[in-house]
This record gives structure tokens, C-alpha cells and sequence, in this order.
């Protein structure tokens, strides 16, 4: 993963780990900030890879599920303050 992130949603598809939203902090003494794809590993064969940028904004705090097939995120809140809160959500198939 380029960085850390807290507040983001995460599943298990039973062989890749999907990441999305969050937030992290290029340095100590940056602001936080919400990027706008999501992560996916693969434990057995490779590093960290970017999934492509997401349709909705940036958020931290999203629900998310997976559902056999896909990865759905839904709402959350966006960064700086005053965070905004969002209701709508997006898809992401592998």
C-alpha cells in the first residue's frame, strides 16, 4: 500500500483484499486527505495494485459489502472539514 489509510471500508472476496476511500496524510504536518481509488491485494502473488479512480468522490467512512460478484461502498463523509456527507455509492466488480 503507497500509505497508510484509517476510516476506509475493506472486504475479503476469499482471495483478494479490496480497499476503498479512507484517509491518510502524505507527512505529519500535511493535512489528511481522502484518495480517490481503491487498493486491492492479492496475499499470495503480488504487491499493493490501484484500482482505476472510482466514479463517486472521495470519502471516509463508507459502508461497504461484498456480495459474491462485487464490492459496494455507499455514503460516507468527505475531507477537509466541514465534511461533506454523501448518499451515493458505487460498484466496483474484479
Amino acid at each position: 500500500m503507497e500509505s497508510g489509510r484509517s476510516r476506509h471500508t475493506a472486504v475479503w472476496t476469499g482471495r483478494h483484499l479490496i480497499v476503498w476511500g479512507g484517509q491518510t496524510q502524505r507527512s505529519p504536518s500535511a493535512e489528511p486527505f481522502a484518495p480517490p481509488h481503491g487498493l486491492v491485494l492479492d496475499p499470495g502473488n503480488r504487491p499493493w495494485e490501484a484500482l482505476p479512480k472510482a466514479p463517486i468522490r472521495a470519502r471516509t467512512g463508507t459502508v461497504g459489502i461484498w456480495t459474491g460478484t462485487d464490492m459496494l461502498v455507499w455514503g460516507g463523509a468527505g475531507i477537509p472539514y466541514p465534511y461533506p456527507e454523501y448518499v451515493d455509492g458505487a460498484r466496483y466488480r474484479p
